[in-house]
């Protein structure tokens, strides 16, 4: 599993003259999500994931209830056969 570290930056002071600051707060830096993606998502290393969606808002986008300046998201794996390990049952 692949996580991605995401983390909200200040803007440029290129990026404030073209008027971005007027409109969002901060800006993504790192890989996100596609819209609507439903992901595993952490703020701490060595914390437990839980799901959550990356979402459009007013602002631009967003994870829909994490809400944090780091943060770090995996894609859910699939179920793959040959990762199954055999049972006694």
């Amino acid at each position: 599993m692949k996580w991605h570290k995401l983390t909200v930056r200040d803007f440029t002071e290129e990026e404030i003259k073209e008027g971005y600051n007027e409109k969002y707060t901060g800006m993504w830096e790192g890989a996100t999500p596609r819209e609507g993606q439903e992901v595993l998502v952490g703020t701490k290393i060595g914390e437990e994931a839980r799901l959550d969606t990356f979402i459009e808002v007013d602002y631009g986008t967003a994870f829909e209830n994490t809400d944090a300046d780091v943060m770090y998201w995996a894609e859910i794996p699939k179920v793959e056969e040959e990762e199954i390990e055999a049972t006694d049952d």
